[in-house]
């Protein structure tokens, strides 16, 4: 993803979110049992294996959403995959992703779409290109273009880093 490659997220909120994991983790554990300075080390480490799991459950999701959306643009066939990940958060977010689909009666154009400018120097990937149809006031359908980029880090306290990007 663009966040992930360029690190572009507002810092104030990624900190809040890495120093609360740090906290979660010194309530949870006891610091009587373990010398300080190990004790510190493990605390300050917390943020990073907690991210490492919100971005494991991030790539799961897109991985899924990116086989199942290629072969349905391949084939045709709209046909929903299982979810082989067995973490809840996982199958939430992929049932999510195809209720999303069926509730909007969105078609995918393309997935991952590499996208660059070269007036601007700068490229990145696309999750997803839609075509939606759009339900107009008199009752007629107007088909509409959406560019998508899927969001599955809701476990992260501060929101102000998905707004980013849009």
């Amino acid at each position: 993803s663009v966040t992930g490659k360029l690190k572009v997220v507002p810092a104030k909120g990624v900190m809040d979110w890495k120093m609360n994991r740090a906290l979660e983790w010194i309530r949870e554990n006891n610091i009587l049992e373990t010398p300080l300075e190990t004790f510190l080390k493990l605390a300050a480490a917390a943020p990073d294996l907690a991210y490492a799991e919100l971005a494991s459950i991030g790539n799961a999701v897109h991985q899924w959403r990116e086989l199942w959306f290629n072969n349905w643009i391949d084939t045709g066939e709209p046909d929903v995959p299982s979810v082989i990940d067995p973490r809840p958060e996982v199958i939430a977010a992929c049932g999510a992703i195809a209720r999303c689909m069926v509730d909007t009666g969105a078609l995918p154009l393309a997935c991952e779409l590499k996208l660059t400018s070269s007036r601007l120097g700068i490229g990145g990937t696309l999750d997803d290109l839609w075509l939606v149809p759009v339900r107009q006031p008199d009752q007629s359908i107007v088909w509409e273009t959406w560019l998508v980029d899927l969001k599955t880090s809701a476990s992260v306290d501060n929101k102000l880093s998905f707004y980013l990007q849009v």
